[in-house]
């Protein structure tokens, strides 16, 4: 069953409000500065250590997590696809995006000043001029890059933020399917992001 059938329970609006546009404010800002070429750790970066963690300390964090906590993909898959609605509003102003192949360029630059992932477009498909779905590629990602096989995709978070930011683009409901993970012990992710049947 699809993540977002499973998610009554889990949606943006059940999220504080206050603490998304918070942090939809400093996505804002981080982009403003990344446009600028300015640096980004100073504001945000913890005084001593700055901003940037080892992704195995995240990993140790998230596989356990996911391996031992019934639901938590479903969680981890709508707060995803929260930010990805908030982050996708902001680029498209920031960037004057207009299309899929500016959106995953431009998210691309952003994720890869993070050092969260390297994008790529893969395919676009479409049906009388409409966007039915989109393949986007992670290398690299943070969520995955190096861990062992537990046989099972562990991006959701990403599956999600990838796809609230092409409903965003798009204007229509879209969901997310990670095909591939190193999880699964794929080299890279695959996400297929496509129309939401209902």
């Amino acid at each position: 069953m699809p993540l977002w059938k499973r998610a009554d329970v889990y949606s943006c609006s059940d999220l504080d409000q206050i603490l998304v546009n918070k942090i939809a404010e400093r996505f804002e800002n981080m982009v403003s500065k990344l446009q600028s070429e300015e640096k980004i750790l100073g504001e945000y970066g913890r005084p001593t250590l700055g901003q940037f963690v080892s992704i195995h300390s995240l990993q140790a964090k998230l596989i356990p997590t996911l391996l031992l906590t019934p639901g938590m993909e479903v969680a981890l898959y709508q707060a995803g696809l929260c930010w990805g609605r908030a982050a996708g509003e902001v680029m498209i102003k920031n960037f004057n995006i207009r299309n899929v192949e500016e959106f995953v360029e431009y998210g691309g630059m952003v994720s890869k000043k993070l050092g969260l992932q390297i994008p790529e477009l893969i395919e676009i498909n479409e049906f009388n001029g409409n966007i039915k779905s989109v393949n986007i590629r992670l290398y690299e990602c943070s969520d995955c890059f190096g861990v062992p096989i537990v046989n099972m995709p562990i991006c959701y978070f990403e599956t999600g933020k990838w796809a609230g930011g092409m409903e965003v683009l798009l204007q229509k409901p879209m969901e997310g399917i990670e095909k591939k993970c190193p999880g699964l012990g794929d080299d890279f992710c695959e996400i297929e992001i496509k129309e939401r049947q209902y």
